[in-house]
């Protein structure tokens, strides 16, 4: 029970000592910043919470044996016990969103909405505030928050075509019901850069609707539509509407057509975005990339992707059987996506430059119902971190997991190195290859803990962990400073302070603080272990930033070489305990490096060995694969790679990546050398024979010197030994 606590108050005195805003959930996009985002849901479970005492008999956290620190709490009970929570917030306001859910429809079926200032310093319930006709609404869990204006705060009606508006963070609200009524409250999508402008769909008709002022009014965009996005504003024209509109054809297969309009809307407006793609089952819209899969009426899972909005081509993946998928968006570049096969396996591939060519990066990926271990490092571009499963054949039980770190993408993974002290300074005994550090993250038991990182604080990173051959299940916090190339346990080389913030057990859900804003408030969600209900906790920090910042508190970390661009950013010194001030910027610079061997991926129709078994970084050919572009080295530049020159795959030996064309030369080489040396024997044989008939012959080798030529075939002979044989 206690890790729980480890992380929350490890992030509370560390990750917010560099202004870090942590938050959970799903990201649909990697491209080394971050976004504020919802903290949920997370579920009420009772028997995370066990018996658990420090040596002194309380039952309160120990962040280690350091300095005892004492910080202003407000210990604000909610009384409210529903098994769901959801946190949003607006600056230092903070939503709340407690609610059951109806066990047939998954729909929430009562809730309640509180409203907290100052990171929950005082909480009040708002329920009565939204409508004074209805003391008691139940609301959609599809609520807003703006990030233009976060004054404007949205909470539509679960089963009623209205929501409830609000322009000063909810303080009032207003009552906006919709014309039509039938417009579903969850499919609501607010554009994401101007608040007035949402979609909204009436899925029992099927028809989609467009407002320009928050759901006052609406127009019918389309009808008969299967699903709709928002397009990408840094490739798509302001207001750019995707969506699938129904077309289905007797004996079943794909079914729908992708549309896109812009301003002024009106069902006849619309357009088919590319009519060579025709029909298909549904559409993924992720940066400037747009992912189409199709199902056939044998039930084959195909995919085609449009680049930059261009036409569509078909994904051409190694052969699998894919039964779902998930694509991401890196930084406009590339694209990832986690495949899971017909074996239940998930494993991810990356991509060219235009979506359309992948490659196998890694294999059998940790996964669940609900989530996966695969996880973007914000802050560092190319790092992501992710859980594997270790079998030794595909028939064997996944119950082995192991945590592997890349720096480039996809483009090779390793094992993360343990740490060689621990908190305590005693050593551990972990290296390569058998033993390395490995992470507990989205799918475990400890799934609302995570790996925390943000823009804000480039190169820190916190996570909990074990080190092994493979993962354990008592894990420890572990963080890195550099972007994950290192790592330490709890306080090496810092300073921690723990502090009794509760009289009992407690697990912290979620940790809020924004990391636009200058503050050292932090609110604390979770449950008390005695009332089994949500409780907020407001924790002021400011006793450990008792000055503002200056210039010496300062120093330049570069993270090193990583997609051929080294990052050089200001940072605060370690053991600096200054806040920095609201006008604070942290000075960058960027210089590209020399290509190396990180700087590439696997090309298609190759794949990367499996470590340990064979060097990191090698591209080996995919027997299974057929393409006349098996050529060259096997490896291709990573998409958006900035480093300078060329790599020498010739340092790499007889590479890898070629060992089929190498492998069929040496056969050829080795059957030649057989045949002259057959050929040299029978040949001597001959001049002896020769010899003692006609008496000894001189060779021309014994009066003239060795010359050696290059035959068109790459082979080394010796003319002489040519022009002996001729005479013979």
């Amino acid at each position: 029970m206690a890790k729980h606590l480890i992380l929350a108050l490890a992030c509370l005195c560390v990750l917010t000592h560099e202004v870090l805003g942590l938050t959970n959930g799903g990201r649909s996009r990697f491209d080394g910043s971050s976004y504020r985002k919802r903290v949920g849901p997370y579920h009420l479970d009772p028997s995370h919470l066990a018996p658990g005492t420090t040596d002194d008999g309380e039952p309160f956290l120990n962040i280690r044996r350091s300095t005892r620190a004492t910080f202003p709490v407000f210990h604000l009970p909610l009384n409210d016990s529903d098994p769901y929570g959801l946190i949003d917030y607006a600056e230092s306001v903070v939503f709340i969103l407690i609610y059951s859910v109806n066990q047939t429809t998954d729909a929430p079926s009562r809730t309640r909405l509180y409203r907290g200032t100052r990171y929950g310093e005082q909480i009040d319930s708002i329920n009565g505030q939204l409508d004074p006709t209805d003391p008691s609404p139940v609301l959609s869990t599809n609520f807003y928050v703006s990030d233009e204006d976060p004054n404007i705060v949205a909470f539509p009606h679960a089963t009623l075509g209205q929501m409830y508006l609000s322009h000063d963070r909810g303080l009032t609200f207003d009552k906006v019901v919709f014309s039509p009524s039938t417009i579903t409250t969850s499919t609501l999508s607010w554009y994401p850069l101007e608040h007035d402008w949402v979609l909204g769909q009436d899925t029992l008709n099927q028809r989609l609707y467009v407002s320009n002022n928050t759901g006052i009014s609406w127009t019918l965009l389309a009808n008969d539509v299967a699903d709709f996005a928002w397009g990408d504003p840094s490739i798509d024209p302001p207001h750019t509407v995707y969506y699938s509109v129904n077309d289905s054809v007797a004996g079943g297969g794909a079914t729908v057509r992708l549309y896109s309009q812009q301003p002024p809307f009106s069902p006849q407006a619309h357009l088919e975005f590319d009519p060579t793609l025709g029909r298909f089952n549904s559409f993924t819209l992720a940066g400037h990339y747009i992912f189409a899969e199709a199902v056939n009426s044998s039930g084959e899972h195909m995919v085609y992707v449009s680049y930059k909005r261009k036409q569509f081509q078909m994904a051409n993946f190694p052969p699998t059987h894919v039964d779902r998928y998930k694509f991401y968006d890196v930084n406009n570049v590339q694209a990832l996506a986690l495949l899971e096969d017909e074996d239940g396996q998930l494993n991810l591939y990356t991509s060219d430059s235009t979506g359309v060519y992948y490659t196998l990066s890694l294999e059998d990926v940790v996964y669940n119902t609900y989530s996966y271990d695969f996880d973007g490092i914000y802050g560092v571009n190319g790092t992501f971190v992710a859980n594997q499963y270790v079998r030794s054949a595909p028939s064997e039980a996944r119950s082995v997991i192991r945590t592997v770190i890349t720096f480039n993408n996809g483009g090779q993974w390793s094992p993360i190195k343990a740490p060689s002290v621990d908190c305590l300074g005693q050593t551990i005994s972990c290296s390569f290859p058998g033993c390395s550090l490995h992470l507990f993250m989205d799918t475990s038991y400890y799934n609302t803990l995570g790996v925390y990182s943000h823009s804000s604080a480039p190169g820190l990173i916190a996570a909990h962990g074990t080190y092994g051959q493979y993962r354990g299940s008592v894990p420890d916090l572990y963080m890195s400073r550099d972007g994950g190339l290192t790592w330490f346990s709890t306080n090496e080389g810092l300073t921690w302070k723990y502090f009794r913030f509760a009289s009992r057990n407690v697990i912290i859900y979620g940790v809020i603080v924004d990391p636009l804003e200058v503050t050292a408030d932090v609110c604390l969600f979770g449950v008390e272990d005695t009332s089994y209900s949500w409780v907020v906790w407001n924790v002021d920090l400011q006793s450990v930033f008792p000055r503002q910042c200056v210039q010496s508190d300062y120093y330049t970390w570069r993270a090193g070489c990583r997609l051929g661009n080294e990052l050089s950013i200001q940072r605060r010194l370690g053991n600096a305990s200054c806040l920095n001030g609201p006008a604070y910027s942290p000075t960058k610079s960027s210089s590209n490096c020399s290509c190396s061997l990180a700087d590439y991926q696997c090309a298609f129709g190759y794949k990367m060995s499996k470590y340990p078994t064979s060097p990191a970084g090698s591209c080996t050919r995919d027997t299974a694969v057929v393409t006349q572009s098996q050529t060259g080295s096997g490896y291709q530049k990573i998409p958006g790679d900035l480093c300078s020159g060329d790599f020498n795959f010739n340092y790499l030996g007889e590479s890898a990546d070629n060992s089929s064309v190498a492998v069929a030369v040496s056969v050829i080489v080795i059957l030649a050398v057989v045949v002259i040396a057959v050929v040299i024997v029978l040949g001597l044989f001959a001049l002896f024979r020769v010899g003692r008939r006609r008496g000894a012959r001189t060779s021309s080798a014994e009066s003239h010197g060795t010359a050696e030529t290059i035959t068109s075939d790459g082979f080394v002979v010796n003319s002489d030994k040519q022009k002996m044989m001729k005479d013979v």
